[in-house]
Parts: C-alpha cells; structure tokens; sequence
C-alpha cells in the first residue's frame, strides 16, 4: 500500500535521530520535502548530502513557513525555546511533534504554546554515537515510538503523527507523558545511570595495565556510557522524580545482594540472581 504524503515536513535538528528520521521518510517516499534546520551548518551540509534532508533552511522562519508538519529532534532543553521561535510563523494547519526522552514537562508547555497540533514523541531507538553522519534510517524499523496525546491533542494531528512514524518502520505505542517518564525512567534512564556507574567503577578498581582484559559483558553493559553526557544530564533531571524511584529500587536490591554475599549466604544470593533472571525473560528484547 502506498504511503499517504506527509506534504511538506521540517526537521529542526539533524543530528542522529533527526537525520535517520529524514532518511527513513525519504527512502519510504512519505513526504513531498524534507526541510532541515540546525545550528550547526556543516551537520546540514552532510545531512544535505547524505540526502537526509532535500532543502537547507536558512532560519526558523525559512524552516517552517510552508511545513505541514515540524519534528524538533533538537536537544531536549531546547525543544521549548524551538517552539518559540517557530511560532509566529507556523502555518495555522501545521503538526508539530517531538523526540524528547522526558515529556511531562515538553508536552504541557509545548500544548500552552501550540495547543492540540503538538504531539509529544519519543523513538525508542538511536545509538551511542551521535550526529548525522551516524544516522541510519534503519534504527526506527520494529523500535516502539511512543506517542503521548493528552485530552489536548487533536485527534487528526495524532493521526499524522502516527503516519509519519508508520512510514519509518516504527511500531507506534501511545500513553499519558507521565506513564511515559515513569516507564524510560527504568527501561532507558536507569540503565543508563548504570553503564555509566559500572564505567567509572571498574577503572577506579582495575590498574590502567589491565583494563585490555575488559570482556564482552564489561563492553555490552558500558556501550551507553559513551552517550553526550551533557544531554544525559538534562534528561535525567527533567525526569527526576521517576529517576529517584528507580534509582531507590535498584539501590535496595544492590543492598540485598552486597549482604548477601558478604555473609557467604549462598542461597539468597541464587535466589535473587534468578528473580532477576526470570524478570529479564519477560522483555522480548
């Protein structure tokens, strides 16, 4: 079935996620153009380039004056400032959407600002590297997207959104903004606060003459600790609450096993090993 044009669709950000955002709607021919903005013109030369995007807008104005739907794929302490900036001169039938990692903020501000045709979203896709020569229209395919309509949105700017991100390959999952920044705050938040933890622990505790014997499970668990730090950072306190709590879960567990395996007591520590074991079996990852 042939893929319903989106029209005219600005991306503003073409770093990883909205550089294979541009490739995805071009490789599946969803959109009449792809407009890119970003700070940084030489990522919008490549993204040119690498036909991520079809036009180089010049300025916000430039970016979204004729769009019919705009994606801020910029930072996440920037996608309200972008809003602001793009609002005199969005067309009145313009989507507006997001991919944000946190969005109970992003959303009721964005819907103060645009009201129903703002869309809060998050691709759970992307990659350690960063930037739009990392980009590969290929990370959205069978990923969940999630999607966060409040009693706000327009249903006709949710169906939109949807199409777009059914073009990439994308699996579309939709909740409230709050459900969404509890669930990240376990499933993404969390596990990134660890591979940066064990990282910093294991070359406190291991002399630099062995870090070589570092093994496959060593580099699995750390490969997200070579994420932006600053952007991780600005994630993790825009979503503190939810972070603390699972921060405080997992803290308790850990204290489990550190006195279960300082008293040799080799029972609870098989017991809590294969608790964990049972509850990683039921991701489908």
């Amino acid at each position: 079935m042939e893929t319903p044009s989106l029209g005219h669709v600005a991306i503003l950000g073409v770093g990883l996620i909205g550089g294979s955002l541009g490739l995805a709607l071009q490789a599946a021919g969803a959109a009449e153009s792809v407009i890119g903005l970003d700070p940084n013109r030489r990522a919008l030369q490549t993204a040119l380039r690498r036909n991520a995007i079809t036009i180089a807008a010049a300025d916000h104005e430039d970016a979204v004056k004729h769009a019919n739907m705009v994606v801020i794929a910029a930072p996440l302490e920037a996608v309200i400032p972008t809003v602001r900036n793009i609002l005199p001169y969005l067309p009145d039938e313009a989507v507006v959407t997001d991919v944000a990692s946190a969005k109970l903020r992003v959303v009721r501000q964005c819907q103060q600002l645009l009201g129903g045709r703002f869309v809060g979203g998050h691709p759970m896709a992307g990659s350690e590297r960063a930037g739009v020569a990392a980009a590969d229209a290929r990370i959205f395919r069978d990923a969940p997207w999630i999607l966060t309509p409040t009693l706000l949105t327009q249903p006709e700017a949710l169906e939109r959104v949807r199409t777009m991100v059914q073009a990439t390959g994308a699996r579309v999952r939709l909740c409230d903004p709050r459900t969404h920044d509890t669930v990240v705050a376990y499933t993404s938040h969390l596990p990134h606060i660890i591979s940066y933890g064990l990282a910093r622990t294991a070359w406190k505790g291991v002399h630099a003459d062995w870090a070589d014997l570092a093994g496959g499970s060593f580099r699995d668990c750390t490969r997200v600790s070579l994420s932006d730090p600053k952007r991780w950072a600005e994630i993790l306190l825009d979503n503190d609450k939810a972070v603390v709590d699972a921060l405080d879960a997992l803290i308790v567990w850990l204290s489990r096993v550190r006195v279960a395996v300082k008293a040799a007591d080799r029972t609870t520590v098989e017991q809590l090993l294969s608790e964990a074991h049972r509850a990683r079996k039921r991701f489908p990852l």
